[in-house]
């Protein structure tokens, strides 16, 4: 504070007060100096400054939400521990960690920093990680380059076949057995209304929590998240894909890769996804999906610029359709796009003898140099000088079409396709897809 001496006149000059406000209304200071983990302590503070941090734009190269469980090995039994943990981090560094722990509550972790709360309701648990993410994912001016989504839950095969195995020796039980039966029953329905909102959409288990607390965040997002690429890598697949699928601004959205490791648990409305404007409107995906049907795969796969599938075996596509049929339908389809760079089909075992010898049969014609079998042939598209190539083996169907570039994305995945043997005999060589298969 100055004194200013004005002849027998002394006036105090005082500097103006800045505030918290008007700092972050500086152009460009939230978008410099605040991380994720400072805009969320002062989202805290009061509505006035939440508004301000909403309006201003957010960054984020890649989100992760990964939920996992715990997982011993003993005596060649499998335990399940009752810690399970929920996971939103960014690859910059942010990275906060929700430890469920079992009728005792939920453990916080953020960076050095833990709480422990004494909350054992799953609702409850919910909220909190709901409120967690709702808070990255609400701002309007949010981009994301890579959303990625993990889940390791797995539904209890056991308990499945307990449910069968009971219902034929249900009439062997006594009396005694029933009544202690109902009480049980009569407990479980009465937590169940306890936990009303948990359960009222089948979620029954503590690995779920984390996919439950997502689904339940996408539904209040007041606005489509602008998204340029999902990654989706769970064990069985449900609806809570369709619903991130849907949240995602389709005019952003360009690549989707998704990951399905037990592929005979998946309960989800191909024909409705296969409709979403998010999926038609994808330029490259990425799928290990082991049995998708033939028509999906010819209707539904064909009209991307790129397109990657890993299935399980060529013998479990449709039994009805040859799999001379099944090139031969995928052949017609692409020379309808265009735009496309390239499909590629792999499988993990080789297609029977005779079908890879209709397809080279069928394909000779396009052989124009007669080169040995496996190699690259030239198909011409409809009044068009264009090409589409084709690559037939025993484990892979590739095609390539005028957008392709050398050296592009799918090539360098799988670049040991080219140096296959000439023999038909050492096709058993080829470079197997990267499937999991102890998740099955």
């Amino acid at each position: 504070m100055a004194l200013v001496s004005n002849q027998d006149v002394v006036i105090k000059e005082e500097n103006p007060e800045v505030t918290l406000v008007q700092v972050l209304n500086v152009p460009d200071f939230v978008e410099q100096y605040l991380d994720i983990d400072a805009r969320l302590c002062l989202r805290k503070t009061c509505t006035t400054i939440r508004n301000i941090i909403n309006e201003k734009r957010l960054h984020i190269g890649c989100l992760n939400f990964n939920c996992y469980g715990m997982t011993t090995y003993e005596d060649d039994s499998i335990e399940i521990s009752n810690e399970n943990c929920v996971e939103i981090s960014t690859d910059e560094g942010f990275k906060v960690t929700y430890k469920i722990i079992e009728e005792h509550g939920l453990e916080v972790t953020n960076g050095d920093r833990r709480k422990f709360i004494h909350e054992e309701k799953k609702n409850e648990q919910i909220k909190i990680i709901q409120h967690d993410l709702m808070t990255i994912l609400c701002g309007e001016k949010l981009r994301i380059d890579t959303l990625r989504i993990e889940s390791d839950h797995k539904t209890n095969d056991e308990d499945d076949c307990y449910g069968i195995s009971h219902h034929f020796y249900e009439e062997d039980e006594d009396e005694e057995d029933k009544d202690d039966k109902n009480k049980d029953k009569e407990d479980k329905e009465k937590e169940a209304k306890e936990e009303v909102d948990y359960e009222e959409e089948g979620w029954d288990d503590n690995t779920q929590i984390g996919m439950r607390a997502l689904q339940k965040t996408l539904k209040q997002l007041p606005n489509k998240l602008k998204v340029n690429n999902l990654e989706y890598f769970v064990q069985e697949l449900d609806n809570v894909f369709i619903e991130t699928l849907e949240k995602i601004d389709p005019e952003h959205l360009k690549s989707l890769q998704l990951r399905i490791y037990r592929y005979y648990i998946c309960a989800v409305d191909w024909e409705y996804l296969y409709n979403l404007e998010q999926w038609k409107r994808l330029k490259s995906i990425d799928v290990c999906y082991p049995l998708p049907a033939i028509p999906d795969i010819v209707n539904s796969y064909t009209h991307f610029e790129n397109a990657y599938l890993e299935i399980a075996d060529f013998f479990l596509l449709d039994g009805g359709i040859s799999k001379h049929d099944v090139v031969m339908q995928i052949k017609e389809k692409l020379l309808e796009n265009h735009n496309l760079k390239q499909f590629k089909l792999c499988a993990y075992s080789n297609m029977h003898d005779w079908d890879f010898e209709n397809i080279k049969a069928s394909l000779q014609e396009y052989n124009t140099n007669n080169a040995p079998y496996p190699c690259w042939v030239s198909i011409p598209y409809p009044d068009s000088d264009k090409k589409l190539q084709l690559l037939v083996k025993r484990k892979m169907i590739w095609f390539k079409g005028p957008c392709y570039v050398e050296g592009e994305e799918e090539e360098e995945r799988e670049d040991d396709d080219e140096e296959e043997e000439d023999s038909d005999d050492d096709d058993d060589d080829e470079e197997e897809p990267n499937f999991n298969w102890d998740n099955y």
